[in-house]
């Protein structure tokens, strides 16, 4: 939960449509997957 919480304020901020396609678990994993969080 911790890790998520983190992982979805700054890949939020860059992929908010994600959230409502896949989730605010999965949305936050894609983002920093892409060059975000990496």
């Amino acid at each position: 939960k911790d890790m998520g919480h983190r992982i979805t304020k700054k890949c939020s901020v860059d992929c908010p449509e994600t959230n409502v396609n896949f989730g605010m678990a999965a949305y936050s994993t894609k983002c920093c997957s892409t060059s975000l969080c990496n």
